[in-house]
C-alpha cells in the first residue's frame, strides 16, 4: 500500500496563525478550519502550534 504522502503534494503555506495548545479538538478544530479558508476563501496560511507545557514536544517535533 502506497503511502498518502507518495501521491499527494502538500502545499506549503505561510505561517499566519498562532496557537497556543495542543489538545486534539483544538488542533482538529483549527485545522479544518483554516483548511477551509484556504481551499474556499483564498486564505494561504497555516498554523504553528506553540505547546503550553514542555515534556510532549516529541510527538510534534515531525
Amino acid at each position: 500500500m502506497k503511502n498518502v504522502s507518495e501521491f499527494h503534494q502538500k502545499q506549503q503555506h505561510p505561517v499566519r496563525i498562532l496557537q497556543f495548545g495542543e489538545g486534539n479538538f483544538l488542533r482538529a478544530f483549527v485545522d479544518y478550519a483554516v483548511d477551509v479558508a484556504n481551499e474556499e476563501n483564498g486564505f494561504d496560511g497555516s498554523v504553528a502550534v506553540v505547546m503550553p507545557r514542555s515534556g510532549k514536544t516529541d510527538r510534534y517535533s515531525k
